[in-house]
């Protein structure tokens, strides 16, 4: 009897652990936006967070299949604004999130995916759509 308190209040812990840390994207787009003079896009991700604590990374893939991602595959360190590739930017105001994932030689369709990490290590799911 014992054996079966413990096991039951490891679960309730794990999953009360798991509903806390678990950071979840709300909304999100990715577009491209044509650069002027140039036959290049830029790739823009913009995403409406849950909450704005306890995240540590967004990684933001791009592929031309499902399920690819040949085309960016890169994780944001959560408020990082310098030190970025070149053609890729941070900025935030709030739960609203925009990130730039460089540049495109056509405008689409993409297969794009955006997921958050929790301070304590843990990957909410892909929030996945489909671009055109």
């Amino acid at each position: 009897m014992k054996t079966a308190k413990k096991i039951v209040l490891l679960l309730v812990f794990l999953i009360f652990h798991f509903h806390i840390n678990a950071q979840e994207i709300e909304d999100a787009n990715f577009f491209t936006v044509p650069i002027a003079n140039v036959n290049e896009y830029n790739g823009k991700f913009v995403a409406l967070l849950s909450d704005s604590v306890n995240i540590s990374e967004i990684e933001v893939q791009v592929g031309t299949a499902n399920g690819a991602n040949d085309i960016v595959n890169y994780s944001f360190v959560y408020g990082q604004t310098s030190g970025l590739p070149s053609d890729f930017s941070y900025s935030q105001t709030g739960r609203r999130v925009s990130l730039t994932v460089g540049n495109f030689s056509a405008p689409g369709p993409y297969f794009a995916k955006i997921r958050l990490k929790s301070n304590s290590n843990d990957w909410a799911q892909y929030f996945e759509f489909i671009t055109n």
